[in-house]
Order: structure tokens, then C-alpha cells, then sequence
């Protein structure tokens, strides 16, 4: 969020980044959510789930991963 905030953009693979952090078991550090949002873990991560739900769609998904991913990876995470 910090990136729209600043730049009004999003990177689609910042949402790739934080789906294969908790899938291979990466966790947050609370502390750092909260210096740097002034919200706790729980209300930071349902602000997340909002925008996400608001402002990322396929087509931004799409843009940004397609070259990052060989096709293999890239149809795992085409139906966003």
C-alpha cells in the first residue's frame, strides 16, 4: 500500500511477494507493522484484504508477472 500511497501505482508483484511469503512459511514482524502503519497486525492485514479487493486486478497481475515467472508459474497465478 505504501507504493499507491506514494506513487498511485501497484505492483503486481508486490501481491505475488506477499502470497509466496506466507505460503513457504515467512511470518511478520508485528513490531514493524505497527512503527509503520500505527495499526496493529490484525487491522493492517483486514486494511490489506480491502485494498487489494478495491484496487488490484488480473490485468495488473498479469502485467507485471509475465515476465517475471516462466509460463509454468505465471498460469498458477493467472486466475487472480
Amino acid at each position: 500500500m505504501d507504493r499507491y500511497k506514494i506513487h498511485n501505482t501497484i505492483a503486481g508483484r508486490d501481491i505475488y511477494d506477499i502470497h509466496y511469503f506466507f505460503v513457504h512459511g515467512f511470518s511478520y514482524h508485528a513490531p514493524v507493522i505497527r512503527e509503520r502503519t500505527g495499526l496493529t497486525t490484525r487491522e493492517y492485514l483486514e486494511e490489506l484484504i480491502g485494498f487489494i479487493q478495491k484496487f488490484v486486478n488480473q490485468t495488473i497481475i498479469n502485467e507485471d508477472l509475465n515476465t517475471l515467472l516462466p509460463p509454468s508459474g505465471f498460469n498458477k497465478y493467472e486466475k487472480f
